[in-house]
């Protein structure tokens, strides 16, 4: 049996108390806590972390791990994150890549594939996100990348993108959430 488990506490030696707890309520049930991919996050100030102990053994320290699909960032950034939906909807991309590039399909038909199975790889859980523009830009960059090649346009051809777009009927994705919509938002 297999479960992903976070503890969180404020203190080292708060988590140390959960782990043991787990540690002794799932050997009474005859499982165990696999020492070698047991790993935590610290996200507090530096220096006063120390190492965290699971039964005398030291669990490795990591700056970023995956939980529920999602990466978490010691910093708190979705660097990682975006990088890794950005690959996900690559590797859906690749795996349909030659249907996609056959010229006798319609662009309508190969935007419609492409926001049924890259699209919604891309966004996975971007509900909750909180991009800067930056990332915003780097996944709006690596969509008309994909949508360039469906189509046979280079970017050395000066089309606009809004061109391309037109043409195969995806349009540009919106931002469900930023700073700039939130002028009426009060925060407690």
């Amino acid at each position: 049996m297999f479960a992903d488990v976070v503890l969180v506490n404020l203190t080292r030696e708060g988590v140390e108390i959960k782990l043991e707890l787990w540690r002794h309520a799932l050997e009474d049930r005859g499982l165990r806590i696999s020492r070698a991919k047991t790993e935590y996050l610290w996200m507090g100030e530096e220096g006063k972390e120390g190492a965290v102990k699971l039964d005398l053994d030291n669990v490795k320290r990591v700056t970023t791990f995956k939980y529920l699909g999602s990466c978490v960032m010691k910093e708190g950034g979705m660097d990682s994150e975006i990088n890794h939906r950005i690959q996900c909807a690559s590797m859906n991309w690749r795996r349909s890549i030659r249907m996609l590039c056959i010229k006798w399909i319609s662009a309508t038909v190969k935007g419609s594939f492409y926001k049924s199975a890259v699209r919604p790889a891309m966004v996975y859980e971007a509900e909750a996100w909180s991009v800067k523009q930056a990332q915003e830009r780097k996944l709006e960059v690596a969509e008309m990348r994909m949508m360039r090649w469906m189509c046979g346009v280079k970017r050395r051809d000066w089309i606009r993108n809004d061109y391309i777009r037109g043409i195969v009927t995806v349009e540009k994705r919106q931002r469900r959430f930023s700073i700039e919509n939130c002028s009426g938002l009060v925060m407690s």
